[in-house]
């Protein structure tokens, strides 16, 4: 290894590197980062999906799937984690020492699942938003962007910092959801069902591990920018409870309140979950909030894939082309067959 080390670096730009000066902060702060970026309303209705409402497994074979797709997935994300310190670099650009020009189709791939995943985020997930809060889709839309694109011009200091926040919050909010979902009875499996359903169950796994594995191509995004001492156990352990708790709890509140009218509107069952009122309103525009952290965070993410890619601008630049293609395309989409065709190129 001491060796090679010398021979990888020379390989690297050093625009790839994030120089040790500008660096700071500990592990602690991914615990936070990562929680802001998976409190969202997307891991509510994985749990209610898992669970499949009136024709799904119900909440024990669903959540039980869900569960183990989640920990196998974040402990893969917090074992890549580990190469961001050491390393000072971004994940696109560390794959390029693996796979050499290769990596260029991973980051294609990347690049354009970020700006359909962004379109979706901003077409059906501001779209639910808006409707439960009463407000113009086009208000809804503008504010999560307006997030979005401070978030993407400060950097992941804003991210810790808002992850903090939105984890503080959410907190109050997830006991509140709690409560709210004690009073109902769970997702039950539909009558007349011989024997393990391994199907299902197996598609609750692949929807917890899609939720969490899918997330390793961005996994040194958020390191890197930790101090290189910074402990590697120390990595791993804060970058899977930040997104383990999330993906568990909300997934998991999300499976237990399964119905088909919650996977038509899960956003209306969230709001009456928490009895509607200010509490309601303040839980939407957290997971509105987080949202748009998750956006910002994807195009980060492909800014930085683009300008290692040889694209000659800004890291900043690159990343708003990224959030200017996903709103487009939220925008085309909306009312149109083209919202169902990018859902189906995510999920792909």
């Amino acid at each position: 290894m001491e060796t090679a080390s010398p021979t990888a670096a020379a390989e690297v730009p050093d625009e790839d590197r994030l120089e040790e000066s500008a660096r700071s902060g500990s592990p602690r702060s991914l615990a936070a980062t990562w929680a802001g970026v998976l409190l969202a309303p997307g891991t509510i209705i994985t749990g209610m999906v898992a669970a499949g409402g009136s024709a799904g497994p119900g909440f024990t074979i669903g959540f039980a799937g869900l569960a183990l797709g989640v920990i196998i997935g974040t402990c893969a994300v917090a074992f890549i984690s580990i190469w961001g310190p050491r390393t000072g670099m971004a994940q696109m650009p560390l794959g390029r020492l693996a796979f050499g020009a290769l990596n260029v189709v991973p980051q294609i791939f990347l690049i354009g699942s970020l700006i359909a995943y962004n379109a979706l985020n901003d077409l059906f997930g501001v779209d639910a938003l808006a409707t439960s809060l009463g407000i113009p889709f086009i208000v809804a839309l503008a504010a999560v962007v307006a997030i979005e694109v401070t978030v993407v011009i400060m950097g992941v200091r804003l991210m810790r910092i808002l992850g903090t926040v939105i984890s503080a919050v959410m907190l109050l909010i997830s006991i509140g959801l709690i409560i709210g979902a004690a009073q109902v009875p769970p997702a039950a499996e539909p009558p007349g069902v011989d024997g393990f359903p391994f199907g299902p169950f197996l598609l609750a796994v692949g929807l917890g591990l899609s939720g969490s594995i899918s997330w390793t191509v961005q996994a040194c995004d958020l390191s890197r920018v930790l101090p290189s001492r910074s402990s590697p156990v120390g990595v791993f352990a804060w970058v899977f409870i930040g997104m383990t708790v999330p993906l568990l709890v909300l997934g998991g509140i999300g499976a237990w309140v399964s119905t088909d009218a919650a996977l038509n509107n899960p956003m209306v069952r969230v709001d009456q979950l928490l009895g509607g009122g200010i509490v309601a309103t303040v839980a939407l525009v957290a997971l509105g909030t987080s949202l748009a952290t998750a956006n910002a965070f994807n195009d980060f993410s492909a800014g930085l894939s683009l300008k290692q890619m040889g694209v000659r601008f800004p890291r900043i630049v690159c990343a708003l082309f990224v959030t200017a293609a996903g709103v487009t395309l939220a925008l085309i989409s909306r009312n149109t067959q083209l919202g169902q065709l990018t859902s189906d190129i995510v999920l792909f």
